[in-house]
């Protein structure tokens, strides 16, 4: 998941997971918590907003339903990911030395 819609911040301890589903956000977080990992979700209300994707401009007709581990607990989280993504990868096993 964290792969296809999310992201490892570059800079600071954060990971962000978005999705359209408010349903696979409640029991993204709820899956989290039940490893012992705190997330915090929050809605982003980008609809009528546009931005560039691959050069095509895009409306956003959805919000965006957010999930970000910060701080100590993105070390817990990355204990249970595989990331093939190879830059998020980087970003992750730098985060895993610094904490």
């Amino acid at each position: 998941m964290i792969d296809g819609d999310g992201s490892v911040h570059k800079d600071r301890n954060i990971v962000h997971y978005g999705t359209i589903s408010k349903r696979m956000a409640d029991e993204t977080q709820l899956i989290m918590q039940q490893l012992g990992i705190m997330a915090h979700q929050y809605v982003q209300d980008a609809t009528n907003e546009f931005s560039m994707f691959n050069g095509s401009i895009v409306r956003h007709n959805l919000p965006l339903n957010s999930i970000e581990v910060r701080g100590r607990f993105v070390k817990e989280l990355a204990k249970h990911l595989d990331l093939h993504n190879e830059v998020r990868k980087e970003r992750l096993d730098r985060m895993r030395i610094r904490q």
